[in-house]
């Protein structure tokens, strides 16, 4: 006989004696602990479906042997082997009594008394774990509680959709790999508590081609559903054909878009469709709708004759001004107004880069031209004065100006020959404007 009956016999023998020994083993009754180590011995050693009745009883002392060594070693050890079971089994197979055999009919339909309660409580958690309950499903004798798991048939028939409707949604929203994407339906699993508000909103999911139709987008303007403006339900990165939008949140979207609109009143001019806009202030127009997005713009009209998306009337003026200030960007003329200078001088600071600039597009005009940050004709404005502005702030003429200075051998900041005037700092004049003052 194999040593390994042994420590079964001495623990019976210990269990007759009276002697209580330590371990999960205890908690039984003894007629329990050994008909569970021959039942899990047997189907570890003949198979799941193997019969109790059909075996030797050197089998059986076996079995039992080995059926000890799992048990003893406690519950987790105890659901390890039913992990086992499970991954044995045929990948296609979800029947529990399929998969599990005898082991299933022994806690399930042969012992339903509370005494197996502790081996019959393993087996469920394992289940639990594993397959998708419901919770008006009776799992070995008692209730399911909560849903743990869900599988792409138990959301078909929670929803009412159709399970490939199902496979296709949860493959878009990532939840399942393409491993997974293989499985039958009842084996294709996800977690229902993390995963349950994206389970409640699925009969409510259209795909992006939908979504387009829905809002009266046309194929050429996906830059209405881009996700800066709407994040879609799901791996928004991936393939924009993928994304996923629910009609609430669309209606929500669209709100948001016209809220203080009004109707577009006949003769109303200078109000024009979102991609007219862009293309007149030679601009992308994701950056129109952007700014409506974003709740810059405030003059909106709504045309009763079309709907959704197509609907949306904008002004062209406010549509300019607001792109000005959203690019920030400066020429050479509103340089010169901003800094009291005329426009060769503004000029003349652009092209030798003592206003750092670049040549960009226009944001109204879309032609190409030399601007420059706002940022920087702030900070330059704030450093350094014109020999015009000195005049102006002392009063003199700026021909006097500049003979005073040259005579109090102030050096401009820059060559007057490059800036096409002078320029001083600030900070080393403070002395000679005390005494152009005087």
């Amino acid at each position: 006989m194999p040593d390994g009956t042994g420590a079964l016999a001495e623990y019976l023998n210990r269990r007759l004696d009276g002697v209580e020994p330590d371990g999960w083993l205890s908690t039984m009754p003894a007629f329990v602990a050994l008909r569970s180590c021959e039942m899990v011995g047997v189907a570890r050693i003949k198979g799941v479906h193997a019969h109790w009745r059909d075996t030797s009883d050197m089998d059986r002392h076996i079995a039992g042997a080995e059926g000890y060594a799992i048990l003893s070693a406690g519950p987790d050890a105890l659901r390890d082997h039913f992990r086992e079971v499970r991954r044995s089994a045929r990948v296609e197979e979800f029947g529990l009594t399929k998969v599990y055999g005898r082991l299933y009919e022994f806690l399930s339909h042969d012992n339903v008394g509370p005494a197996y309660d502790a081996v019959r409580s393993v087996l469920r958690d394992h289940l639990l774990d594993t397959a998708a309950f419901g919770a008006d499903d009776v799992l070995l004798g008692m209730p399911v509680e909560t849903r743990r798991l869900h599988s792409i048939r138990s959301i078909g028939v929670e929803t009412g959709l159709d399970a490939r409707l199902v496979r296709r949604r949860l493959i878009a929203l990532g939840l399942i790999d393409e491993t997974a994407a293989a499985l039958p339906n009842d084996r294709v699993l996800i977690d229902a508590v993390k995963h349950g508000a994206v389970v409640r909103l699925m009969p409510g999911m259209i795909q992006r081609c939908d979504a387009e139709r829905y809002l009266k987008v046309h194929r050429q303007q996906s830059y209405m559903l881009d996700t800066s403006l709407i994040r879609p339900i799901g791996p928004y990165g991936d393939s924009e054909l993928e994304h996923l939008f629910t009609r609430t949140e669309l209606d929500r979207y669209f709100s948001g878009l016209t809220r203080g609109a009004k109707p577009l009143v006949e003769g109303e001019s200078d109000y024009y469709p979102i991609g007219i806009t862009a293309t007149r202030c030679k601009c992308d127009p994701l950056q129109v709708i952007t700014l409506l997005a974003h709740g810059k713009l405030q003059d909106i009209r709504i045309d009763p004759a079309e709907a959704g998306m197509r609907s949306i009337r904008l002004n062209l003026s406010e549509v300019r001004r607001c792109l000005g200030r959203l690019h920030d960007m400066m020429s050479a003329r509103t340089v010169s107004l901003e800094l009291g200078c005329t426009n060769p001088i503004a000029n003349a600071l652009l092209t030798s880069n003592i206003l750092p600039s670049r040549l960009v597009a226009h944001p109204m005009t879309g032609v190409k031209m030399r601007m420059t940050n706002r940022a920087n004709v702030s900070d330059f404005d704030a450093k350094y004065i014109s020999v015009h502005g000195i005049a102006v702030n002392t009063g003199r003429h700026h021909r006097n100006v500049s003979r005073l200075m040259r005579e109090m051998n102030v050096e401009p900041a820059f060559d007057p020959k490059i800036t096409r005037t002078m320029f001083f700092d600030r900070s080393k004049i403070s002395d000679a404007l005390d005494r152009l003052r005087v």
